[in-house]
């Protein structure tokens, strides 16, 4: 194997850092008996780039540095500035290795010091020096054979692929694959609308456990702080409680401690379980002194029947309930999925059509990008074949390496970087994916955990999960399990931004009806509004008026010469709409196939003069879902098309009777808005006419 040291990809632009960087990688990956903890040190360093802490407090540390060629006098002496340094800030060190990408010259020459002579002596000089410090350390070096070799090994062979190759992995590189998916998603994606609202939403806090980092160790550390101040505070003075205020002041300690030694960053475990054994003896701790104080009170009570009142304890009382909450909001954080995921970065998140999974991962790539941390952005309409997953991001990322070097190289990268890398594949029941990812999920998953710094997230239409996930990968935690509800208990504030953006007018009152929960649904009606030249909302009968506004707004789109091309007086949605309703009207106990209504459209299509693929269309605009939906033991699953929102589908349905059947009309609510006699379409069926 063939290595150029002076190839060798510049960290933070210096090849001396990304010298140092590769060191630390290889000798975190030593194979050492009973190591237990790897630090990698900032500056200044103390001697050492790494070091490996084993079971018995012993230190094994790497030194390194890029020297690449004959050692001068001015670099043995920075070996032995290293050496004083490491002897005297690591008093547990037994094994100290140098690294230099060189291979020393043994000439044994007549009155000359080859390079190994003079290592060979720095040896035993340095040996001398930790002697007289009563320390009994190994000096070891690893030339460049040395590095070599380990480069060579399998599990290292993705370090070569990322520090030797300069064409892939550059932070344009990332850049580039996010921004062309995020250009892919195209409707779905609307930063300007809503970026201000998503970090309202509960569910995009737990990707910060998935980036760790100093956020996350800040929303923990708000949460402790608060608990050792109020249970410092609530401390009891009387003597009686001295043994409950020993045990609390104990445990608060120890949880001051163990957040302090923690390690947020990087791949380190978090001691979740820790965390809540503490605070849960915290809460007990507590909840006894508060029982002794309510006691004490029961004893004071001047009238048993009285309503309580606190007459000596009334202040103790309450800084324990402070305390007390304090403990549920720390223990909330603690056993949240954002720490969960800080340990296993392995998320599905799973959502009905169009309550924003896209935009949501979108938007946290985009943060994910201007914070300089790498991401990898894959659609489930990239998978166009039946083959595994692997195969097909080979092509879409155009790369030719194997899996094992391509995920060995980010993990390289993002180790340097001290920031995980995520990999982002959303929709995974869309494309082809049905048809793989039962398969081979649980395989694809499996590799990716082989490389620490590295996380997967995946999206998917909650009505496929069953299908597309094997139970036992969330049901053995092998991934956590995340649902995304839209826009629910934050309509207000979704409509207010959403109007702000298309310069409408706010509503007088809130939008009560549930579609307004879906992002999707949201801004095609605001852009229906807007491009209607409104600037307030009309007078609104219902949902009838609703979906005119929304069937305007994809038809005007769809019609522009680069989609389909057609004039917006034939309202081709709606035609669209009307077709797969007959077809539903027909047969109203059956599911209407995917395949169904593809021919249908084409047919409609043609009678039109446009170009095919108006049904894939109308499902990206929002206009119908496709799900699966179970026919029969003998059929299994069939992939079915449906109007996205439940209620348009019924609005629909009774409008698609008022045109065919007139003589119903007196049985619906005056305006066409509601109707009453026909509650399914079973009835609608059955009393056509």
């Amino acid at each position: 194997m063939a290595i150029n040291w002076h190839n060798i990809r510049p960290l933070e632009n210096s090849q001396n850092e990304g010298f140092e960087e590769l060191v630390c990688q290889l000798a975190r990956n030593e194979d050492i008996t009973n190591k237990k903890k790897f630090v990698r040190k900032g500056k200044p360093d103390a001697g050492v780039e790494c070091y490996w802490m084993l079971e018995n407090d012993d230190e094994w540390a790497w030194q390194a540095k890029f020297f690449t060629s004959s050692l001068d006098d001015n670099q043995w002496t920075q070996l032995d500035k290293s050496v004083k340094t490491v002897l005297d800030k690591h008093p547990n060190l037994t094994n100290y290795y140098i690294a230099i990408p060189i291979d020393p010259p043994d000439a044994r020459l007549s009155g000359q010091k080859s390079m190994l002579d003079k290592w060979n002596d720095r040896v035993i000089k340095w040996e001398e020096w930790a002697s007289a410090k009563e320390l009994s350390v190994t000096f070891r070096a690893w030339w460049s054979s040395d590095l070599i070799n380990r480069l060579s090994k399998p599990d290292n062979q993705g370090l070569t692929y990322f520090w030797f190759n300069q064409e892939e992995f550059s932070d344009g590189w990332f850049v580039s694959n996010t921004e062309q998916s995020i250009a892919d998603l195209g409707k779905r994606y609307t930063p300007n609308f809503h970026e201000n609202l998503d970090v309202n939403l509960d569910i995009s806090k737990i990707f910060i456990g998935l980036a760790r980092g100093e956020k996350l160790k800040s929303d923990v550390e708000v949460v402790i702080d608060e608990l050792i101040q109020l249970g410092q505070t609530s401390a009891p003075i009387e003597s009686l409680l001295k043994t409950d205020r020993n045990k609390l002041s104990r445990l608060l300690d120890n949880l001051a401690r163990l957040f302090l030694t923690a390690d947020f960053e990087g791949i380190e475990h978090i001691p979740q379980e820790e965390f809540q054994l503490l605070i849960q003896e915290i809460k007990t701790t507590l909840a006894d002194i508060r029982d002794y104080y309510y006691s004490e009170e029961e004893l004071r009570k001047k009238n048993p029947d009285h309503h309580i009142r606190y007459h000596k304890f009334g202040n103790q009382i309450n800084e324990v309930f402070k305390a007390e909450q304090a403990a549920c909001n720390a223990l909330e954080v603690i056993e949240s999925d954002q720490i969960a995921l800080a340990n296993n970065p392995f998320l599905v998140l799973k959502g009905d059509a169009g309550v924003g999974k896209s935009h949501l991962l979108a938007d946290v790539i985009t943060s994910r990008n201007k914070e300089g941390s790498q991401s990898l952005f894959l659609l489930g309409q990239h998978f166009v074949t039946e083959e595994d997953p692997w195969t097909q991001i080979k092509k879409k990322l155009d790369i030719t390496c194997s899996s094992h070097l391509f995920f060995g190289a980010l993990n390289a990268k993002a180790e340097a970087s001290k920031q995980r890398i995520i990999l982002f594949i959303d929709a995974i029941n869309e494309g082809k994916g049905r048809y793989f990812w039962p398969d081979n999920i649980c395989g694809f998953a499996q590799n990716i955990r082989k490389y620490p710094w590295l996380g997967l997230v995946v999206s998917v239409r909650s009505s496929y999960s069953s299908l597309l996930l094997p139970e036992e990968l969330t049901s053995k935690n092998e991934f956590i399990t995340a649902t995304h509800y839209g826009f629910t208990d934050v309509e207000y504030e979704a409509t207010k931004i959403f109007f702000d953006n298309f310069g409408l007018e706010q509503p007088s009152i809130p939008l009560l009806h549930p579609e307004f929960q879906n992002p999707l649904f949201l801004l095609l009606f605001c852009e229906g509004l807007s491009k209607a030249d409104y600037s307030r909302i009309p007078k609104i009968e219902g949902l009838t008026d609703i979906i005119g506004f929304f069937i305007n707004s994809v038809n005007q789109r769809l019609s522009k010469p680069n989609q389909f091309d057609y004039s917006t007086s034939i309202n081709i949605v709606e035609k669209a709409i009307v077709a797969i309703m007959s077809k539903k009207f027909n047969t109203p106990d059956k599911v209407i196939s995917y395949e169904e209504a593809l021919i249908e459209l084409n047919t409609l299509s043609q009678k039109y003069g446009i170009k095919s693929g108006l049904l894939d269309n109308l499902v990206s605009e929002g206009v119908f879902s496709k799900n699966l939906f179970w026919i029969s033991e003998s059929e299994g699953y069939q992939e079915g098309i449906y109007l996205a929102y439940e209620r348009f589908e019924d609005h629909m349905m009774a409008n698609f009777l008022l045109h065919q059947y007139p003589n119903v009309k007196d049985e619906f609510i005056e305006g066409g808005v509601y109707y009453k006699l026909f509650s399914d379409y079973s009835t609608c069926y059955q009393n056509k006419g």
